[in-house]
């Protein structure tokens, strides 16, 4: 996960435990309305090991610039989200999940993934 472009929002929490052949598609989570992947612990600890897990990272809670909690501001972020995992699963399908504000989210990050190509 480098930091290049917006490749920074995507945090990796777990390597898969077998090898890339036998993997299943990685697990993403998108974080809350005010926090991050830390309350999902026990869902990604326990997720099979077969799949690598990832994290959007919360612009406002990861970087020095702060995101405005209105319809540009989360419609920058979705886009940027959205840039990063079809950039970085061009090639293959990605499980995306989120509970409470982050199934909201998923479902627009989503969205946004497949109109831009992924």
């Amino acid at each position: 996960m480098g930091s290049s472009g917006g490749q920074d929002c995507l945090l990796l929490l777990r390597h898969a435990k077998v090898s890339a052949k036998a993997a299943q598609p990685p697990l993403v989570i998108a974080h809350s309305l005010l926090g991050d992947h830390r309350g999902y612990g026990r869902l990604w600890n326990s997720a099979s090991d077969k799949s690598r897990v990832c994290a959007l990272r919360h612009r406002g809670l990861s970087r020095a610039d702060t995101v405005a909690l209105d319809r540009p501001g989360a419609m920058a972020s979705i886009a940027m989200y959205a840039a990063a995992l079809v950039a970085m699963y061009a090639s293959g399908s990605f499980d995306l999940i989120g509970a409470s504000f982050g199934a909201v989210l998923a479902s627009h990050v989503w969205h946004a993934a497949k109109a831009a190509g992924g």
